[in-house]
């Protein structure tokens, strides 16, 4: 089943993302996150397109480590090219 957030952020914010996404579970809200959803040895490239295409809403953890992450950016422009909110 998708998540229906996919959470972007930089590595130097996991402490803050593990809180946040623990708030969102408490509510019912599944969130995705690449430390919780990615298998070691897992195609983790394709895993991380396939949940930003299939989740309904896509959350970026602004940050100023995140404002000049490649991988935030590449996120980013998935997202926007999946046309998510």
């Amino acid at each position: 089943m998708p998540a229906e957030i996919f959470i972007s952020y930089s590595r130097k914010d996991t402490e803050f993302v593990v809180r946040l996404t623990a708030s969102l579970e408490t509510r019912g809200i599944q969130a995705w996150t690449d430390q919780g959803a990615i298998i070691a040895g897992d195609a983790w490239r394709r895993q991380i397109v396939d949940a930003i295409e299939t989740c309904k809403v896509f959350l970026v953890v602004l940050s100023p480590s995140s404002t000049v992450s490649d991988n935030v950016i590449k996120e980013l422009s998935i997202a926007e090219s999946s046309r998510k909110k």
